[in-house]
């Protein structure tokens, strides 16, 4: 996510969660990758861990269990793909609010557009801005490490007739 202003002399990239910031699908693509590793490791000690049994009776069946354990493990570490990053960009001079998704050749395509006036609420919590359309349809939420840009913001938004 970034936030843009034409009034900002030093231009700057504020990272952050892409819907909200809970970090969920962090969490759950991490776990898919131990997940994945775990049964890679669990395939390969069928075979090689002392005690492992060479037996004509047991080896279709590790052979069975492993190719699938391998299959499956492989799967779910590779399996995650990063998602196209949304941004957001409050222009505080045109008192705008942008969302653009990546589309086609690496172009930003404006997904959402609305002024300021015409946000349905916004909510200030220590360095996060949260939006809300005048459906109540959650929108973005932005991420502000620094606090003079926070206060740029939040002044910008104050100005626009928003209540925060």
């Amino acid at each position: 996510m970034s936030a843009t202003s034409d009034f900002m002399t030093g231009s700057a990239s504020y990272p952050g969660a892409n819907g909200s910031s809970d970090g969920l699908r962090t969490i759950v693509c991490m776990l898919q990758r131990l997940l994945g590793i775990s049964m890679i490791a669990a395939a390969s000690g069928l075979w090689v861990l002392p005690g492992a049994d060479f037996s004509g009776d047991v080896m279709l069946m590790k052979m069975g269990l492993s190719t699938i354990a391998l299959l499956l493990g492989f799967w779910l570490v590779f399996a995650v793909r990063p998602t196209a990053q949304t941004e957001v960009e409050l222009d505080v001079s045109r008192s705008e609010l942008r969302i653009l998704r990546p589309g086609a050749m690496g172009a930003m395509l404006v997904v959402y557009s609305s002024r300021f006036d015409q946000l349905g609420r916004v909510e200030n919590s220590e360095n996060v801005l949260k939006f809300w359309d005048q459906q109540g349809e959650f929108l973005a939420d932005v991420h502000v490490t620094e606090p003079k840009t926070m206060d740029f913001l939040v002044s910008g938004l104050l100005d626009a007739g928003v209540r925060l």
